[in-house]
């Protein structure tokens, strides 16, 4: 299979944006970016959305969602702060990207 150069312009802010989310899942730039054309190759479509105002959750977002309230509405002045709750996410998230990169 013979290979092209292919350059891309990209907003300094993105890409200081982007990279430490790439380097958490072990992806260069262009190897997500290959990712992604292989994806809309292999689906004929873009893996985007593009409905962010979509009111069919999931049951488990939906779920999550509740749960938050209903938190909130029993205690309101007990809030997590939004970077404890991000620094989780990103923990869970780290875990379980390794647990597959090992098999388990």
């Amino acid at each position: 299979m013979s290979a092209v150069n292919f350059n891309m312009r990209l907003d300094t802010e993105l890409k200081e944006q982007v990279t430490p989310i790439l380097d958490d899942y072990g992806l260069t730039m262009p190897q997500a970016f290959k990712l992604f054309l292989n994806q809309i190759v292999k689906t004929k479509t873009i893996p985007l959305s593009f409905d962010y105002a979509k009111d069919d959750y999931d049951d488990w977002e939906y779920d999550k969602i509740k749960e938050s309230l209903d938190a909130y509405e029993a205690n309101p002045t007990q809030l997590t702060p939004m970077k404890t709750v991000h620094a989780t996410a990103m923990q869970q998230a780290r875990e379980l990207v390794a647990s597959r990169k090992n098999g388990v």
